[in-house]
């Protein structure tokens, strides 16, 4: 795709932790995205590209933005279909061919997007007042080209080469790539309507919170808990005593988590206190 007389071509490499994609103008760098390894082809496939036009697709995506100008929406839509047909590699296809390769100079950690000439490295910091450092400069082979099927069997390849796995994220149901052994079941990306929070946040948020509430001291808490406010509803206790008994409960099961209670004692106060209920009661 040319601008004026200038060359627009699409580009990505990756260092085997971060997969990289840029649109540049001949030397400069119009635009850089960077996603963890395996994510953003695995995004391609959740793209709703039937209902987007040239202009929407280049504010969510511009590298295929970029392509999609060149091919047209349609080739856009059968390598989207392609992919979805062998991901996550459960079939990899015999011939996986791409186009131009260049063995380049580059470095990951750019904030983007932004424009600026490649080699001026100092530049790009001060100008763009990054907070995250550049990497050293490392050579790899870095793809140019203008065809999804080019963009995506690189990026496959990529995968294979580094033992790339994928697995679907528990929390928004989305593949993800996985770097050798790397143990986890939630993906690095942003959840919606979250403050920005990404989904190994918030997972990370509800294992914790499981743990708790298996704890044997929170079951017996909150199941007295229960039981005291349905006392309230029913009449039986009045809100003051049950605020009360609430304060001193929650006390006694932080001293218990704390270990400065024993379990034993812990259930022999909610037991007793539930038996004065009783006598109350008749």
């Amino acid at each position: 795709m040319s601008k004026g007389n200038k060359k627009i071509s699409v580009c990505a490499y990756t260092d085997g932790k971060r997969e990289c994609y840029e649109i540049r103008e001949e030397k400069t760098l119009l635009w850089h995205r960077e996603y963890p390894i395996g994510q953003g082809i695995a995004d391609f496939i959740y793209a709703d590209i039937n209902k987007k036009d040239i202009r929407l697709l280049l504010e969510e995506s511009p590298v295929f933005a970029v392509i999609a100008a060149n091919e047209n929406i349609s080739e856009l839509q059968k390598a989207q279909l392609w992919l979805k047909d062998i991901f996550p590699m459960e079939v990899i296809p015999e011939n996986l061919g791409y186009g131009r390769i260049c063995y380049e100079q580059v470095c990951t950690g750019y904030i983007g997007p932004f424009a600026y000439d490649l080699p001026d490295r100092k530049y790009i910091i001060e100008q763009h007042r990054l907070k995250e450092e550049l990497s050293e400069p490392f050579y790899t082979e870095v793809l140019h080209t203008d065809s999804a099927r080019d963009l995506i069997s690189f990026m496959l390849v990529n995968y294979i080469n580094y033992g790339i796995n994928f697995r679907k994220c528990k929390y928004c149901g989305k593949y993800f790539g996985i770097v050798g052994n790397y143990n986890t079941e939630y993906c690095s990306r942003k959840a919606s309507q979250t403050g920005g929070k990404t989904c190994k946040d918030l997972g990370s948020f509800r294992i914790y919170e499981k743990r708790i509430l298996e704890n044997p001291v929170i079951k017996e808490y909150k199941r007295s808990y229960k039981a005291h406010n349905a006392r309230v509803s029913k009449g039986m206790m009045t809100r003051d005593e049950f605020n009360a008994w609430s304060l001193e409960a929650r006390e006694k099961r932080d001293m218990c988590l704390n270990g400065e209670l024993d379990f034993e004692e812990f259930i022999e106060w909610l037991e007793s206190d539930r038996m004065r209920a009783r006598k109350r009661m008749d």
